[in-house]
């Protein structure tokens, strides 16, 4: 199930998850004036409301600051705040549904709000003062000045891409949706950044979500096999020199639908969301049946692994219209903290 029928759907029965059992619950109401040392929450808001924002993890106390984009600006971000990225001292912000990027100094001001974008979605930081921007309903990747703060070109995609990550010399972008693409969504499409062109496209499994890459330079995709359940979900390894799938590793059932996959710190394991939190060893033969953390109820929505101690980053969406939650968790699975955070968290951003 894509996510809108999940709002949808969960609005209507309008159920809350109880934490009690996850133990102290971290919130501050002070907010840090300089953004070190801690993490950037993305909260996405109910769609068409304008209520998303960002929260700010304060890895020196332990405590979390919320809406610190309007306490910082005076103004709220927009619909649907989506992804974040850094670029030297400063912090690039995705607004989805009001087709902004926010260049925001280290206060998280505002520097520059760049338009032109068609829904921006994820953003990745490149070489050469370049940032690269998908787009929802847009068959491009966007590229940022990051220095000037300006749209600059544009790599044109044949069909819209969602996940971005530059690998071997070349950005990769999954074709994810199908909502606007006669195309079917299962492929990683090849950038060339020199040309700013599409190179090639590697089939994988209908609806990639998610991508990174393992301890030996391998590409690994995660496919839900679509909200409609077209195919069996499957992890999908990819050699980034020939461009062509070397491993396949199906789901066992055809109920399975993983919404989201994350590399460890070491790229020697990946974890992923299928309603639980699953962990396999990236040299594993078949994906695990036994959950690594169960949701207890919770609604796991986005993952992130901190490079600097490999410990876990889990968003609690929660109901998807109530104020959800941000679950910490050591490199062993242990529960550590938790965090109130705004509605919808998505994703975790982490700056030294």
């Amino acid at each position: 199930m894509n996510r809108w029928l999940m709002i949808l759907l969960i609005a209507l029965s309008l159920y809350s998850c109880t934490n009690d059992e996850f133990g102290e619950v971290n919130t501050s109401d002070d907010t840090p004036s300089v953004f070190h040392n801690g993490a950037f929450v993305i909260n996405e808001g109910l769609f068409n409301s304008g209520g998303g924002d960002v929260s700010w993890i304060d890895f020196s106390n332990g405590t979390i600051s919320n809406e610190i984009f309007r306490s910082a600006n005076g103004f709220p971000p927009g619909d649907i705040p989506f992804h974040a990225a850094l670029s030297g001292d400063y912090i690039f912000l995705t607004i989805n549904n009001s087709g902004k990027v926010y260049m925001l100094n280290d206060d998280f001001i505002v520097v520059k709000t760049i338009e032109g974008i068609a829904s921006p979605r994820e953003i990745c930081a490149g070489s050469g003062n370049r940032m690269y921007v998908s787009s929802l309903y847009k068959p491009y990747i966007y590229v940022i000045d990051a220095e000037q703060g300006i749209l600059a070109d544009s790599i044109y995609t044949e069909r819209p891409v969602e996940n971005l990550m530059l690998h071997a010399g070349k950005l990769w972008a999954t074709h994810w949706s199908k909502l606007v693409s006669s195309q079917t969504n299962n492929a990683l499409l090849v950038i060339d950044t020199t040309l700013l062109q599409l190179e090639d496209s590697v089939i994988t499994g209908v609806e990639p979500n998610s991508i990174g890459v393992d301890l030996n330079g391998f590409i690994w995709v995660l496919c839900s096999g679509g909200f409609d359940h077209a195919e069996m979900a499957k992890l999908v390894v990819i050699d980034p020199l020939s461009h062509t799938v070397i491993r396949s590793v199906p789901f066992s059932s055809a109920s399975d639908y993983p919404s989201a996959m994350v590399m460890n710190a070491a790229r020697d394991s990946v974890y992923f969301i299928n309603q639980h939190i699953y962990k396999m060893a990236v040299s594993a033969a078949s994906v695990p049946t036994t959950a690594w953390i169960q949701s207890s109820g919770n609604t796991f929505y986005r993952l992130a692994v901190n490079p600097a101690d490999n410990s876990l980053w889990v968003s609690d969406a929660g109901d998807y219209v109530h104020a959800g939650q941000v679950l910490h968790y050591s490199p062993s699975g242990n529960f550590l903290h938790i965090y109130n955070a705004g509605v919808v968290p998505g994703y975790v951003v982490f700056r030294e």
